[in-house]
């Protein structure tokens, strides 16, 4: 009988999260998008809607890597301009946030840590001739780091929620 109380109960909250779940991002009068993130309340700009997203992404750490020349051995990329947007849908209804522009430190790494939802897609220049563009998928309540290796073109990704044992992504 214990047992049956306990699937009823686990049913009807699903039920009831499910329905709280579709009101969450139902249109309303509001002037803009309000997004919960772990440093307190992030608000977009838009049409007459409310979005809350409740596991919002903390951002991305990118290094850029370049291949020395003499086999796989990679170098960091120090002073790469990097810029872009974090793009993320409410209610079919796009909604960016803009990434400053920055510049990578000694080590070939940027902080891009703007929460938001979405892709992150950045645009790298590396010297006057030399630019690229890469999208970077997010995870909630994750810190994705991703290394870029301008010499190959590949990404490799991580996701490390909650920040904890993140150090091991940056080594």
């Amino acid at each position: 009988m214990r047992n049956a109380i306990v699937a009823v109960l686990a049913v009807l909250l699903v039920v009831v999260g499910v329905g709280a779940g579709y009101f969450i991002g139902a249109k309303t009068n509001q002037p803009s998008a309000v997004i919960p993130t772990t440093l307190g309340t992030k608000t977009l700009t838009g049409g007459n809607y409310q979005c809350v997203v409740t596991g919002p992404t903390i951002g991305v750490v990118l290094r850029v890597v370049e291949n020395n020349g003499s086999g796989n051995t990679t170098i960091p990329v120090q002073s790469a301009r990097v810029s872009g947007q974090d793009i993320g849908y409410c209610n079919d209804v796009e909604q960016v946030i803009a990434i400053k522009p920055t510049t990578t430190n000694s080590s070939g790494w940027v902080s891009l840590l703007y929460g938001g939802f979405g892709i992150y897609y950045l645009d790298i220049y590396y010297n006057p001739y030399l630019s690229y563009n890469l999208s970077v998928v997010t995870q909630p309540t994750a810190i994705t780091y991703a290394v870029f290796n301008i010499s190959t073109g590949n990404v490799t990704t991580h996701f490390c929620y909650y920040e904890v044992n993140c150090s091991r992504f940056t080594s």
